[in-house]
């Protein structure tokens, strides 16, 4: 279970920095190399702590009422990767020296990433750079840097400097606006301590006053000479020796981060960790790893016989879901992770329609972690609701990271109302396979109450029905619409929820504390049968919106190739009056809610969309395997499964260097789950209806499912269904109930 670079090249680098970050939901750091006099050759040398933020004031050349004031950004933080080599004096480094050999290598299975690389200085020494990193899962505070060095032809003396530098930068692209467009300096107040024993570095978030605190003890090779010291920005220690012909040096960078954002008292939380790192020692974290991850694959790796690259190209995304997801409800999960400064490290939509899905089929209460976010930032969408001009109700931000928005462009931002039916949706599926009905009295059923009475303040009756207008829906080159079916069907989907939910609790005694009554549930009921869902009778098709088959159809085959995506050349009104689509909008919807149209209409309306989406978003590829999947198109289904896969890893999108497509991972779990297994789940409980495979041979996967580990495994003549571990259980098989038991294995073709 690894991903393999094996070939040194400077053009690739910024996508190796993302690739093989490593991080553990807390803390992330880009694969730079080491060497602080290379760091002018790193894309991005970014140490980051999930939601840790700076906020800054917004500059508008006109302003209007309800424009965010101030926005909120990932930071980098201190640089905790610098290592420096010197042999007899002279600085050695990838980019002033002659790369022999090159391996870069990220074990999935055992936690770690490690790069060797073996080279030539121009005085023809020859030596070996052996480093292996991992952030940790079991403390996730910690992160190790082993640093090796072996000489092949020389004798000679040697020094590694190990850094701790709080003089850093975000990254900036002013003409992309997925990146932020100016340079900033997040770091003030930098108090650095540097001695032999213990590095120390502790700063301030400019604006924010959030407080960062670093902590860094080494183990290294006996017979080595220590100097630390520091500067106003710095921390650092020399190690001085000897260093032999085939006689390999090691320094173990063990640092430990923490921040106010998570933790009350950081800087006694430091000073803890590192007497338990020191007591412990490196070896234990690797060990520890290995054990964590053992636990992680058994319930959530899907086994795909018949194609190694899909297979590793699968494990390194689940991984990285793994690694990205907040572990307290302070933050979720940003649409990079933890490997970059793409989209400012804000939690979009994606968050709950794409990557919760695979907590809520592996770990659950991951899922559940993900879910108290948006419950702790409801305050901040109540008030959102209210400055967007609504009486009642919330409405959850774009894109936030402690709660406000921080959308400035509104037609493709705060217009997407259809993030309420998201998140609403997310809640609803995840109390469907847990019954954790604590968990919706105190905190689900709430979300649910306020998001419907948003619906309800901007809905309307018309002839048409229960009209929601000027909204943008997924297809942000369709922007400022009525009726778009994506956010119409979240919203009936929301309304029937909580209508559903609240029956459940007061059944049970509960849900009086949310002071809602059975009339006002009753206009729930009554909206969301009257939902407009936009029809058209003459293609047969489903309307992505009212306007949308009126306007001009944009022909994407006389487009040159350089001019995608998109949004980066040409003007936003000219996208806006065409026929074009950035992504699954319509196909989305089939794949959410499951029975909102007959397989007739799915099947025109893929065809139809299908030629004029360009796929620009990386949310898109995987919608259109599952539904070509649920269609019976299995050579075009797994097609789109593997650009869906293989994303990141073939930097198809030409942005990797600015950090993994968090989103796009979980559609590709979501491909085989919801596509090729066909699982869904309903109000009434889970149905599966397996979908058939041609080039994939074989698959298999556990889920959970109200608190029973499931496997399913498909094959080309049919597919099984076995209970691995609870009570047996019914469930629904192409709307068929059967009941699982642990002593027998279900068997059965596809229909």
């Amino acid at each position: 279970m690894y991903i393999n670079i094996d070939k040194f090249d400077i053009s690739n680098l910024a996508n190796e920095e993302t690739l093989f970050h490593v991080a553990n939901g807390y803390l992330g750091v880009r694969a730079c190399f080491e060497d602080e006099l290379s760091k002018d050759r790193s894309y991005s040398r970014g140490c980051y702590i999930n939601g840790f933020y700076d906020e800054s004031p917004i500059s508008y050349g006109e302003k209007f009422h309800g424009y965010p004031d101030t926005k909120q950004s990932l930071i980098n933080l201190p640089d905790v990767q610098s290592i420096s080599l010197y042999i007899d004096g002279d600085n050695v480094n990838p980019f002033n020296c002659e790369m022999l050999a090159y391996s870069h290598q990220f074990n999935l299975e055992q936690g770690f990433v490690r790069r060797k690389y073996t080279l030539k200085d121009a005085k023809g020494r020859e030596f070996t750079i052996n480093t292996k990193r991992m952030a940790s899962f079991v403390e996730k505070h910690l992160f190790i840097l082993e640093y090796t060095v072996e000489s092949h032809n020389f004798n000679g003396n040697i020094e590694i400097v190990s850094t701790v530098n709080g003089d850093v930068s975000n990254f900036f692209a002013k003409d992309d606006p997925r990146l932020a467009s100016v340079a900033e300096k997040p770091l003030i107040e930098i108090d650095a301590y540097g001695a032999i024993d213990l590095l120390k570095l502790n700063a301030k978030a400019k604006n924010s006053q959030l407080k960062v605190y670093v902590g860094i003890v080494h183990e290294f090779t006996q017979g080595l000479e220590r100097e630390g010291y520091s500067t106003a920005t710095n921390a650092l220690v020399k190690f001085k020796g000897s260093i032999e012909q085939n006689n390999p040096i090691t320094i173990t960078k063990l640092v430990l981060l923490a921040d106010s954002y998570h933790n009350q008292n950081p800087a006694d939380l430091i000073d803890e960790k590192i007497k338990e790192v020191r007591a412990n020692g490196a070896a234990y974290y690797f060990y520890a790893q290995e054990e964590y991850l053992n636990q992680f694959w058994n319930v959530s790796r899907v086994i795909i016989k018949g194609d190694e690259n899909v297979q590793n190209a699968l494990d390194y995304n689940l991984y990285s879901l793994l690694a990205s997801v907040g572990r307290d409800s302070k933050f979720s999960v940003s649409a990079k992770g933890l490997s970059g400064e793409g989209y400012e490290g804000h939690v979009f939509w994606d968050s709950e329609t794409y990557v919760a899905p695979f907590f809520q089929f592996t770990q659950p209460q991951m899922a559940k972690t993900m879910l108290s976010y948006r419950y702790n930032i409801l305050s901040y969408a109540k008030e959102q609701a209210k400055l967007l001009g609504h009486s009642k109700g919330a409405l959850f931000p774009w894109r936030s990271i402690e709660g406000g928005e921080c959308s400035t462009y509104y037609p493709a931002g705060s217009a997407q109302y259809h993030i309420n039916g998201d998140v609403a949706y997310s809640f609803m599926q995840y109390f469907i396979a847990t019954k954790d009905i604590n968990f919706m009295n105190d905190m689900g059923a709430e979300v649910l109450l306020e998001t419907a009475r948003l619906w309800m303040d901007m809905g309307h009756y018309t002839d048409k029905g229960f009209c929601l207008d000027m909204v943008t829906g997924p297809d942000e080159y369709t922007c400022l619409v009525n009726n778009n079916f994506y956010t119409n069907a979240g919203a009936q989907y929301n309304l029937y929820a909580i209508c559903h939910v609240m029956e459940i609790l007061w059944n049970k005694g509960l849900g009086d504390h949310l002071k809602v009554s059975t009339a006002e549930l009753d206009e729930f009921k009554k909206a969301a049968d009257a939902m407009y869902l936009p029809y058209d009778d003459a293609l047969g098709i489903t309307c992505q919106d009212d306007s949308f088959l009126q306007k001009k159809k944009l022909d994407l085959n006389a487009i040159p190739k350089d001019k995608f995506p998109l949004l980066l050349h040409y003007h936003p009104l000219f996208l806006y009056r065409h026929q074009v689509c950035k992504q699954a909008d319509v196909v989305l919807t089939y794949v959410m809610h499951k029975g909102i149209a007959d397989e007739d209409v799915k099947a025109k309306s893929f065809k139809y969309y299908e030629d004029i989406t360009t796929h620009d978003s990386s949310l898109s590829l995987c919608a259109y395997a599952i539904i070509a999947a649920q269609l019976g198109d299995t050579e075009k289904a797994e097609r789109y499964f593997k650009e869906t896969v293989d994303l990141d890893l073939n930097n198809t999108h030409k942005n990797t260097k600015d950090g993994i497509h968090t989103a796009n991972m979980g559609g590709s779990y979501l491909t085989i789950a919801k596509g090729f297994a066909g699982i869904s789940f309903e109000m009434d409980g889970i149905n599966i209806a397996p979908n058939p495979i041609q080039a994939i041979k074989d698959y298999s996967f556990n889920f959970a499912y109200l608190g029973r580990t499931i496997k399913f495994n498909g094959t080309i003549e049919g597919f099984s269904i076995e209970l691995i571990d609870g009570e047996d259980l019914s469930i629904n098989v192409y709307g068929e109930s059967i009941t699982l038991s642990k002593d027998s294995i279900w068997e059965d073709t596809y229909k």
